[in-house]
């Protein structure tokens, strides 16, 4: 019903999260195609990363890639596997690195220090700081392993796409696009033609 409704009113594309019960989190996403909707999401925890990239055109969050199919194990070994699956179902990745340098930083300085960062630019998105408690703290290893999957994937062919997760907590619209594009051409090395 929640995709028809989204095709009645004319939406792009619909967005899955990792929350919804497996059987209907794969159930939306062939009912999005079928719509003819582009669909987006978090991985499924508990599927392989073919099965969420034979329904997804584009996966969320490099960190959460490197979190649940990495682990502990070699990034760039894991990148190796990964990237014929991402490639052959046409998946893109949308490594929001933004979101999990952000949330690292909140661990380390605090609310007050990203506050103060922020507060000018807060002027001119009219964004209240009404920051939720994080729920999962990211630290700066989370942040290394998902750009170093990220600037793999990405040399093995995987098509990005620019994402920030805005409103998250010191994630803001528009400004944190800019710090997606550094983090991509900096920390990654990207082409900043390619990072566009």
């Amino acid at each position: 019903k929640a995709v028809a409704d989204a095709w009645r009113i004319g939406a792009d594309f619909i967005k899955l999260y990792h929350t919804l019960a497996r059987k209907d989190y794969f159930y939306a996403a062939n009912v999005a195609r079928s719509y003819g909707f582009k669909v987006a999401g978090h991985i499924h925890r508990e599927s392989t990363m073919a099965r969420v990239a034979s329904v997804l055109n584009s996966i969320e969050h490099a960190e959460d890639l490197a979190r649940w199919y990495a682990r502990e194990e070699n990034i760039r070994a894991v990148a190796r596997e990964m990237a014929p699956v991402l490639i052959n179902n046409g998946a893109a990745l949308c490594p929001t690195l933004i979101l999990t340098k952000q949330t690292a930083r909140l661990l380390e300085e605090g609310h007050d220090s990203l506050e103060r960062e922020l507060a000018d630019k807060l002027r001119y998105t009219g964004t209240p700081i009404q920051w939720k408690k994080i729920k999962r703290p990211r630290t700066r290893d989370d942040l290394n392993r998902a750009a170093e999957l990220t600037k793999c994937l990405y040399r093995a062919g995987v098509k990005l796409l620019l994402g920030t997760d805005t409103h998250n907590p010191y994630v803001l619209p528009g400004y944190a696009t800019h710090q997606e594009l550094e983090l991509l051409v900096g920390h990654l090395g990207l082409p900043p033609y390619e990072a566009l």
